[in-house]
């Protein structure tokens, strides 16, 4: 590239130095006074103002000059003068097409400089928010990925503490592996009980120095509780539950002060139990629970169907979870849930039956079944007998509350055309067809089966069967009627009743041998119930 050089100085013209070009010639010269011949202020004018020219000296002295000033010769022609632009006024046409085309490029200059910084802006902008963006996705990845990390410690820990609860149930039930339970006993004084234990090894022929010690445990409601009985080790605790069996043993017999309504109660000695531990629910088992729900089963009383509940099963599961807790935890069951559900089949039952008499008549025994009606057995459970069942059953703490707020708050009312009595609440009784009114009623008669001696005791719900076998069958009518009078007493003692009429005495044998037909009669003796007027004790025998 080629310098251009100052006329006036013969240096370059460059950007520390710049230049002035005359408008009608070639002649460059610097923009300075020196040069130019020009003030700074003129010089800053040029320089600002891109609508003004500047001309060398030549060029304006050879620039043709004429007065402004216009004098006619004849004073008619002023009558012309108005008609427009003087015939002598000359217009430079190549001037004003490049003044023209200088604004034009000047107006463009500025609207695109105006655009493209409005561009750069907007670009910069976007790439700003293509780059949070891309944090923005960085960081949901990384919550996705210790979200998940979270589920798995969370399933790891559930797991653990499962663990630890059963190895805290194992240990407890070892160091009760040798102890046993004496239960049915009213309240005594805490120095009474070792005196008591030694009652019980003599009433069973047992040695005293087999206890090592003995205290009482709390009951619940203020009700006497259960004496554990710790044992020199399980071949001797096995020997007193045995022997228990054997002997039908009372409180009379242990206690001959103690008053009439208790003295024919019986006492059970069985093998100690542990606390029942309620396993928290988790959202992982809630929502596995939801999606194994039939669909085709109605709502409850929300009206929320459960195809509804399977859509949104896994939000909801950790709200249920905390209801299930919670309920558990404070003792308190919804009234509004207080309703009922079918229950379950009998086939493993019915197979050890089965099992039972056909390994009987293999052995050429005739069997004698007894299938025992209750009168309205579910009706007839008394909430307090009840409670204090399932804590002898190991059901206590917060959960035994929990239970206990399921059977209170229940009431009933009878009606009568279009009018109903006042509601009276309900004292006896559990709610049949619900989940927990078979389990309410099985804890209630779980002690039933320790007075049953020399038959085998079959019970799903209130169906009971007793079963003996024997070569003759007048001994298994005897050792039979020995299990049904213990089975009376006993369902006196706990408020049920035997329907005599509807309990059927079942001879089973074998038709490849040849037998005679036995006559087999049982006596069952049971107790009316009418008001508060004394119990009078019945006969009726059933064949």
């Amino acid at each position: 590239m080629v310098l251009k050089k100052c006329l006036r100085c013969k240096k370059s013209i460059t950007k520390k130095t710049p230049g002035l070009e005359c408008s009608r010639c070639d002649v460059i010269v610097h923009a300075d006074p020196a040069c130019s011949k020009l003030s700074n202020k003129q010089l800053n004018t040029l320089k600002n103002s891109p609508g003004i020219e500047w001309s060398c000296e030549e060029c304006l002295k050879n620039l043709s000059r004429r007065s402004s000033f216009i004098t006619p010769d004849e004073d008619a022609e002023e009558e012309d003068s108005d008609d427009g632009p003087s015939r002598h006024q000359l217009i430079d046409a190549d001037k004003l097409v490049e003044d023209i085309s200088r604004e034009v490029k000047k107006t463009f200059r500025e609207e695109i400089s105006g655009l493209e910084t409005s561009l750069e802006y907007l670009s910069e902008q976007l790439t700003t928010m293509e780059q949070s963006i891309k944090k923005q996705d960085t960081r949901i990845k990384e919550l996705e990925n210790k979200n998940y990390d979270l589920i798995n410690q969370n399933k790891n820990l559930e797991l653990r503490v499962s663990v630890l609860e059963q190895g805290h149930r194992e240990l407890e039930q070892k160091s009760l592996s040798s102890s046993l339970e004496v239960a049915g006993l009213p309240d005594i004084s805490p120095s009474e009980v070792i005196a008591l234990t030694e009652t019980i090894a003599s009433a069973l022929n047992m040695e005293q120095n087999d206890v090592q010690s003995a205290q009482r445990m709390p009951g619940a409601k203020d009700k006497p509780g259960s004496i554990m009985v710790e044992m020199k080790s399980k071949t001797v605790q096995q020997k007193w539950i045995d022997a228990g069996k054997d002997k039908c043993i009372t409180v009379g017999m242990l206690m001959p002060n103690a008053p009439k309504e208790t003295a024919d109660r019986r006492v059970f000695i069985r093998e100690a139990l542990t606390n029942i531990l309620f396993k928290k629910a988790t959202p992982i088992n809630v929502h596995k629970i939801i999606k194994d729900l039939n669909s085709n089963k109605a709502p409850g009383l929300d009206n929320v169907t459960i195809s509804d509940i399977k859509v949104i099963g896994e939000p909801i599961s950790q709200t249920i979870t905390n209801l299930i807790n919670n309920s558990v935890k404070t003792g308190a069951y919804p009234d509004k849930l207080k309703e009922g559900c079918s229950g379950k089949g009998t086939h493993s039952l019915l197979s050890k039956f089965t099992d039972e008499v056909n390994s009987h008549l293999n052995e050429q025994r005739q069997v004698l079944a007894l299938f025992i009606d209750f009168s309205r057995a579910f009706d007839t459970l008394k909430h307090d007998q009840l409670v204090d069942k399932l804590d002898r059953c190991g059901v206590r703490g917060p959960l035994l509350k929990w239970c206990q707020a399921y059977l209170r708050n229940r009431s009933f009312s009878v009606k009568l055309d279009n009018n109903y009595s006042t509601p009276l609440p309900v004292t006896e009784g559990t709610a049949q067809g619900s989940v927990l009114g078979p389990l309410h009623f099985l804890s209630y008669v779980n002690d039933m089966s320790g007075c049953i001696i020399n038959s085998t005791c079959y019970q799903f719900a209130d169906d009971t069967c007793l079963v003996i076998a024997n070569k003759d069958p007048q001994i298994a009518g005897k050792l039979l009627q020995m299990d049904l009078d213990a089975l009376i007493r006993w369902c006196h003692d706990a408020g049920l009743v035997l329907n005599a009429n509807k309990t059927k005495l079942l001879i089973i044998k074998s038709p490849y041998i040849i037998h005679s037909t036995p006559t087999i009669e049982l006596v069952a003796t049971y107790y009316e119930h009418k008001h508060n007027y004394l119990q009078m004790p019945t006969n009726r025998q059933g064949r």
